[in-house]
This record gives C-alpha cells, sequence and structure tokens, in this order.
C-alpha cells in the first residue's frame, strides 16, 4: 500500500502553485486489491480507474492473483466509496478490461460485463469501460484477440447503454505495454 504517497503526488499535480494540472487529467489506477482501498482513493482529487479484466471471479483470480475479495464485495464498496467519500465534482470512474482471447473476450463475457457494470452507471455519474486489447508478449496461454472479436464485444457494451472505448495497443514493438 503506497497510498500515502499517491495521494501526495496527485496534490502536487493538481496543486494550482505547482504543476496545476486538471484533476479530470489525473487518473489513479488500482487493480482494487480490498473495499478499504476504494473508501480511500474516492477521496483523492483525481479520476478512478479500476483494472477489472473480469466479473468472473475465477476468471479474476486467475489475471490477478492478488485478489482477496469477490468482485460483487469489490464493486459494492466502489459504488459506496465513489457516491458518499467522493467529493460531489468527482470525475469519470474507468473501467479497465485487458480483452484475452479466449480468456475473457466471448459475448458471453461482454454480457456479463455489461451486467456487472451497471449498477456502477446506475449510482455513479460517469462511468467509462476502457477495453485494452492484450499487448502480445509472446506467453504461451495469452493472446490479442482479433479486431473484429474486440469490435463485437465493444458493441455489445454499448448497445447496453455503457459508454466504451477501445484503447489503441502501443508498444508492441518492445513488448512494453498494454
Amino acid at each position: 500500500r503506497n497510498l500515502v504517497n499517491v495521494r501526495q503526488a496527485v496534490e502536487c499535480l493538481v496543486d494550482p502553485d505547482r504543476f496545476s494540472f486538471s484533476r479530470s487529467k489525473v487518473t489513479v489506477s488500482t487493480v482494487g486489491p480490498s473495499p478499504d482501498i476504494f473508501a480511500e482513493l474516492a477521496t483523492i482529487p483525481a479520476s478512478l480507474a479500476w483494472s477489472l479484466h473480469s466479473p468472473n471471479d475465477g476468471i479474476r483470480k486467475t489475471l490477478v492473483p492478488s485478489t482477496r475479495h469477490s468482485m460483487s464485495e469489490l464493486r459494492d464498496a466502489i459504488i459506496h466509496a465513489m457516491t458518499t467519500l467522493r467529493h460531489k465534482n468527482h470525475r469519470t470512474l474507468m473501467i479497465a478490461c485487458t480483452l484475452i482471447k479466449g480468456v475473457n473476450d466471448s459475448d458471453d463475457d461482454a454480457i456479463a460485463l455489461a451486467d456487472f457494470v451497471q449498477p456502477m452507471v446506475d449510482s455513479i455519474s460517469r462511468v467509462m469501460v476502457d477495453l485494452i486489447p492484450y499487448n502480445d508478449i509472446q506467453i504461451a496461454r495469452f493472446d490479442r484477440p482479433s479486431r473484429e472479436r474486440i469490435n463485437a464485444f465493444q458493441k455489445i457494451l454499448t448497445d447496453r447503454g455503457l459508454f466504451c472505448a477501445v484503447r489503441l495497443p502501443r508498444g508492441d514493438d518492445h513488448s512494453a505495454a498494454c
């Protein structure tokens, strides 16, 4: 837990007498290791990104081995934190989902993600789903889905009323980024 340093860094970035970044341009990203972390992060003057990757407890545990809480417990905690602790002028909550071929990129996965995110959309004023095509770094069991599969996944989410963007892969030539 490095929250003290994260808070200090963000406060420095948004301080008008220092860097003076807009709060909407600063994002703190977390895998959401516990409900308590969401409560603390909700008070930081920045947007929040939750690296969800899958609403399915089993898949999430595989992709994020540090997961200790159920997805519904984490979702309820972030809703509570964002609706009761967050300043009323809070910024966007971004839900990040790295799409991995054959792991979490099916139509059923998209529907499950939409269903999982909907209570957040209903409670928090601005929620965005950020789809991140897996960066193929030659790990035998993981591959990037096709562009068609990514587009189909996105369409399911947008057809269900979610604001959803697909991140452009960067760093492929160096095996360096999402």
